[in-house]
């Protein structure tokens, strides 16, 4: 069975934690700045509260599915976090993920730490892990944090 693979990213974003919160908890925008997300629907032009829904239409590289998320916790404009479960994905249904954001106030901006926490079920998905998905999930989330400070640094104030 595998473990529980854990990656952080930190990054200074030189806006509000308001707007940082508002912009990465309303799913219609993390296609802007995350390279996973090709869509999103439900409940996607706001801000989610605790118990909100989405569902998060992916690619992870070659493969496509779904990410059902539903939102956990939501304390405005602190913290954020949603737990989500892989459908139709080959090799990875049912992966269970957890992302979790925080943010601070921080020289005159927002320090913002993004986690993301899965498990992937059976042995083929943790040989697929081990050969790609890791490595390709480390990636990504770098990609996203620092596509995250450029689109709302140039985002008007």
């Amino acid at each position: 069975m595998a473990k529980d693979i854990n990656i952080v990213n930190t990054i200074q974003i030189q806006r509000s934690t308001e707007d940082v919160f508002n912009y990465v908890t309303t799913p219609l925008y993390w296609p802007e700045w995350h390279p996973t997300p090709h869509g999103v629907s439900g409940a996607t032009d706001h801000s989610l509260k605790t118990g909100e829904q989405v569902l998060e239409h992916v690619r992870f590289g070659f493969l496509t599915g779904n990410i059902r998320w539903i939102v956990r916790k939501s304390i405005y404009p602190t913290l954020w976090i949603f737990d989500g479960i892989v459908e139709g994905v080959p090799l990875l249904g049912g992966t269970r993920a957890t992302i979790t954001y925080t943010l601070s106030s921080k020289d005159g901006g927002t320090f913002f730490k993004r986690e993301l926490i899965y498990k992937t079920q059976g042995l083929l998905a943790d040989l697929f892990d081990f050969l790609f998905f890791k490595a390709h999930n480390i990636k990504q989330s770098q990609v996203a944090v620092d596509q995250l400070k450029i689109v709302m640094e140039k985002k008007s104030r």
